[in-house]
């Protein structure tokens, strides 16, 4: 890395920008920046130390990515994040537990309707009963 504090300072978001997008529905840098509606240029200015983002921008990102604005910055400005209070991480762990039975139960009744139809496929019942004997 070069002696450049705006280059240090562009890679160190650069890479915080790729972690988040890593967990994201985001294959691309080009998609973020469109779902971001900033410049796909204005973020490699970025990278490169050329620009200092704007927060408003900066802000974009985080949100399109679902992290907060404070981490990006942090990470832009070389200083760890703020420490999420206990509360709120209790708080979003719950949030993702529920998320998960929810998932997990969508899931079996999927499952338990898909063994239902074949089941009901391969077992012929008559239509009609007789009651002669």
């Amino acid at each position: 890395m070069s002696d450049n504090p705006g280059r240090q300072a562009g890679q160190r978001l650069k890479r915080a920008i790729h972690v988040a997008r890593s967990q994201s529905p985001y294959t691309s840098d080009m998609a973020m920046a469109i779902a971001a509606k900033v410049h796909y240029d204005t973020l490699m200015n970025w990278f490169s130390g050329r620009t200092v983002p704007r927060p408003s921008a900066i802000k974009q990102v985080a949100d399109v990515l679902g992290i907060p604005y404070a981490d990006l910055m942090a990470a832009y400005e070389d200083r760890a994040p703020a420490a999420v209070p206990l509360e709120q991480a209790v708080a979003e762990l719950i949030v993702e537990i529920r998320a998960s039975v929810i998932d997990e139960r969508r899931a079996r009744a999927d499952l338990m309707r898909t063994i239902a139809a074949a089941l009901a496929a391969t077992v012929s019942v008559p239509s009609t009963l007789s009651r002669d004997g």
